[in-house]
């Protein structure tokens, strides 16, 4: 069965007349500043993406341990996830106390 012409062409075709190489000449004769958008960003969210993790090892007094098991067994949750809530909620805290001025009295 003969192949197209164009099939054979495509094959034929110098390695500098990609697409890398005509991007580069393009953009070797324009200035990126004309393309740019400069009205206000669009905040996109992407919520099948997961957030990172990284494991930490850090010791904790038994009976601290032994309360904070025992306060998310009441919320019917993972103690390693209630752990994460109360970090969040003293980060933010503390963040929204730094751009107020406030200091941290503790």
């Amino acid at each position: 069965m003969p192949q197209s012409s164009c099939a054979v062409e495509r094959r034929r075709r110098c390695r500098g007349s990609g697409p890398r190489t005509r991007k580069r000449a393009f953009w070797a004769k324009h200035d990126v500043v004309d393309y740019l958008r400069t009205g206000p960003a669009v905040v996109r969210r992407s919520p099948n993406l997961k957030p990172s993790t990284t494991t930490i090892l850090d010791s904790i007094a038994g009976a601290m341990l032994e309360e904070l098991r025992r306060l998310a067994n009441e919320r019917d949750v993972p103690y390693q996830s209630l752990i994460e809530v109360y970090l969040a909620e003293r980060i933010r805290a503390d963040a929204t106390d730094q751009a107020s001025g406030a200091g941290l009295d503790a």
